[in-house]
């Protein structure tokens, strides 16, 4: 479900669909309020869209059960979620950075340093320093590149990998003053339409 909502996602970004499946639990599970961390990272992709379940048995979805079942298709490892998150900025943009900030180079006795970058441990994690600047950069290319995910899901995405000075108030600064978010609100409210939590800052 969640990799055919990623395959059409340009069509489905600020619509409300259906989604058609043979597994009836899905029908009545709250996909919003996963509290169950495996459960909770499947799901928060699908989160960001307005859509319901709907139970179809397999003797009926004749043509979807043909093409899970298809032997032509080969398995694929994606990592296109980490590699996306990764590759938005580059080693030597943060390479500079880290070498224009001064609160780093008074430190940086104090700071891990591998392959060029900087890190700061935080409960038990390595976490690559930026700027306060450079971070509201990233932040906003995150929140616009993968289709305006809310404060939540920027948080997941940024925090376990960078800090940064007023890292967590800066995401929740961006997503509420977006305007294609605001948009969005405003028209979700206006067609009487739940918004959906990668999108609004109201769920929150």
């Amino acid at each position: 479900m969640k990799e055919a909502v990623k395959y059409w996602q340009h069509w489905l970004i600020g619509k409300q669909f259906t989604i058609y499946s043979d597994h009836k639990p899905l029908e009545n599970m709250n996909i919003k309020c996963r509290t169950d961390k495996e459960l909770g990272d499947l799901t928060y992709y699908p989160s960001q869209y307005d859509f319901t379940v709907k139970y179809i048995p397999g003797k009926e979805n004749v043509e979807a059960d043909c093409l899970s079942r298809n032997p032509v298709l080969e398995s694929e490892d994606n990592r296109e979620e980490l590699l996306r998150i990764v590759n938005l900025i580059q080693i030597k943009d943060i390479v500079e950075d880290q070498e224009k900030n001064e609160i780093i180079q008074e430190k940086k006795q104090n700071l891990i340093h591998k392959n060029k970058i900087y890190y700061k441990k935080m409960k038990k994690q390595e976490k690559i320093i930026l700027s306060e600047e450079f971070s509201k950069k990233l932040i906003k290319k995150v929140h616009e590149d993968l289709c305006h995910i809310g404060i939540r899901q920027l948080q997941k995405k940024i925090s376990p990998i960078y800090t940064a000075i007023n890292l967590t108030k800066n995401i929740v600064n961006i997503c509420k003053t977006c305007e294609i978010c605001i948009k969005k609100i405003k028209m979700s409210k206006k067609n009487c339409i739940n918004v959906t939590t990668g999108t609004s800052y109201k769920t929150i």
